[in-house]
């Protein structure tokens, strides 16, 4: 999926609020664009959010971010890089950020595959008497 563009995850871990960091508030700003997604849970019937906030972010190379904890500190970061997986700590000063890993050959190879036109008879059923 080439040319959709950057990306950045969100991983946070509350040490004054709760430990999920839930009802936290990121807000991310990149080539002049402005982004807030909130931390929750259990609002899905049978499923649960998976406590992390995506965030596409176009062609940006990096972004600055700052998070609202659910206790009322604010924290902003400078220079997060893209196309990584940030975990912070409520109150620390620093983050860590582990690069997404690049996909499965099996999926690169499922994308070409998409791309080329199918038989039609893949689709066909057969002859249904109804």
């Amino acid at each position: 999926m080439k040319n959709i563009g950057h990306s950045i995850a969100f991983r946070l871990r509350g040490q004054k609020s709760n430990r999920d960091a839930i009802g936290a508030a990121v807000t991310v700003e990149a080539e002049g664009r402005r982004q807030t997604k909130y931390l929750q849970a259990g609002s899905g019937f049978l499923a649960q959010h998976s406590k992390e906030l995506f965030f596409g972010v176009g062609k940006a190379e990096a972004v600055r971010a700052s998070i609202r904890w659910p206790g009322g500190m604010t924290q902003a970061f400078e220079s997060v890089p893209v196309n990584h997986r940030i975990e912070i700590q409520e109150g620390s000063a620093d983050f860590l950020a582990k690069s997404f890993p690049a996909s499965p050959p099996a999926y690169t190879r499922l994308a070409r595959l998409s791309r080329q036109s199918f038989c039609p008879r893949l689709w066909k059923l057969g002859s249904l008497s109804l």
